[in-house]
């Protein structure tokens, strides 16, 4: 049985439709109670700035949270260094997700920054139909290895007859705009009134996927 080994490549791109608001929420206190009862006032105030823009309280998801005592290395005046308790750090990640829509961005940085809660941000970029984006991009390496194997195979007086094996590696894709924003672009903490809504267009999110056709060759009649 003659075969050709085609690898196809499958591109496609797609607008953001989607932003991931990621928080990042820390208490640092000596008294392991104080610390738990600041923490929880701090949540429930960022929680407050969100639901008064309609979001839900179940909107806004813990993806971790995680208590640790934490101390700082100093130095004595004999010249040696010890370790010194600093307190109870309460460390919790946030997760909002919601529609594409930079108005409502700025409203939350907006809110944010006036509960005083400080936490540290980050935004992405992304879309709704993650599987169908992915679908689409194994559509088109199929159609890319197809198209390349009946050129290969109209050379060499050949025609495709079936596919004998595939070769995929399947993974999870990074679907998010490579157009990021965190606290060191953000200076939401230190002004009046945010406002980057009129200030961006995301990048589409490109991607692309490799699969690994056989194809059975027969000849030409």
């Amino acid at each position: 049985m003659k075969t050709l080994k085609i690898t196809g490549i499958g591109h496609s791109s797609m607008s953001p439709n989607q932003i991931e608001l990621k928080f990042r929420l820390c208490t640092l206190d000596k008294n392991y109670e104080k610390a738990n009862s600041l923490h929880s006032q701090k949540l429930e105030t960022l929680i407050s700035s969100l639901t008064t823009l309609n979001f839900k309280k179940e909107d806004i998801k813990t993806s971790s949270f995680n208590i640790q005592t934490k101390y700082k290395s100093i130095r004595t005046l004999s010249g040696e260094y010890k370790e010194e308790f600093e307190g109870y750090y309460i460390n919790q990640n946030l997760v909002l997700v919601f529609d594409y829509n930079m108005d409502l961005l700025d409203k939350i940085l907006n809110n944010i920054s006036s509960s005083k809660t400080n936490p540290k941000l980050s935004i992405n970029f992304t879309i709704k139909e993650k599987e169908e984006f992915e679908n689409k991009l194994l559509e088109n390496a199929y159609t890319d290895a197809r198209k390349k194997a009946e050129i290969l195979a109209k050379a060499s007086n050949q025609v495709i007859s079936s596919i004998v094996s595939i070769d995929y590696s399947f993974g999870s894709i990074h679907l998010y705009s490579d157009t990021m924003y965190d606290d060191e672009n953000m200076n939401y903490k230190k002004t009046a009134k945010c406002s980057i809504g009129s200030n961006i267009t995301p990048l589409d999110i490109e991607k692309s996927e490799n699969v690994t056709f056989i194809f059975e060759l027969k000849e030409k009649k």
